[in-house]
């Protein structure tokens, strides 16, 4: 188990009989990662998909001073099958790492053998794939000490949509139905129970 400020991290573990009533699981301790942040995300990767057929990847960030989320494309050398990204520096401390997000251009969405090797570090990491469908497929895992939890996209994004509200207005064209009475009963069909009487 690791409490990061991301979260706390539940990963399984070898040789330890006496914890096997521990499950593995995730636990967000920052909000959700906003709608908006995937949107552009996937634009980006539909971009470089739909241009060059190539990977590429995102880290996604929670700015502490600003209480919000932000994203970062590190330099990168892209191909086909792979994301070859190196950092100069760390990010500063008010910056949280919290996710990697990479794409498998039209392949599915299916964490590699690669990706295994490459994502030790204690965080978040999705895969975005089949960016030639009208909507991608996407999976997510937490990452700790090189072993992997999965996660449900809606556990870490804000699914509910909050960042693309519709217009109220929309509300003002919707007909409700109206209530149905409930059906009286006929006349000398009452009945009558004691309180603690067998039915």
């Amino acid at each position: 188990m690791r409490k990061t400020q991301i979260g706390t991290f539940v990963a399984p573990a070898e040789n330890l009989t006496d914890f096997d009533t521990v499950k593995s699981g995730f636990q967000m301790n920052l909000p959700n990662i906003p709608m908006h942040i995937l949107m552009f995300i996937w634009d980006f990767f539909a971009k470089m998909s739909d241009r060059y057929a190539f990977e590429a990847l995102v880290h996604i960030l929670y700015d502490t001073t600003t209480q919000k989320y932000t994203m970062r494309v590190p330099k990168q050398e892209l191909t086909h099958t792979s994301v070859n990204s190196v950092m100069d520096e760390d990010y500063p401390e008010h910056l949280i790492h919290v996710m990697d997000i990479h794409s498998h251009n039209t392949m599915p969405a299916e964490f590699s053998p690669i990706d295994d090797d490459d994502e030790k570090p204690t965080r978040l990491y999705a895969v975005m794939g089949r960016l030639d469908k009208v909507l991608p497929d996407i999976k997510v895992r937490a990452g700790c000490a090189g072993k992997f939890i999965p996660v449900e996209p809606s556990d870490v994004f804000d699914v509910k949509n909050n960042s693309f509200p519709y217009p109220k207005t929309w509300d003002e064209q919707i007909v409700l139905p109206k209530p149905k009475d409930i059906p009286a009963l006929p006349e000398g069909k009452k009945r009558f129970f004691r309180v603690g009487a067998k039915i």
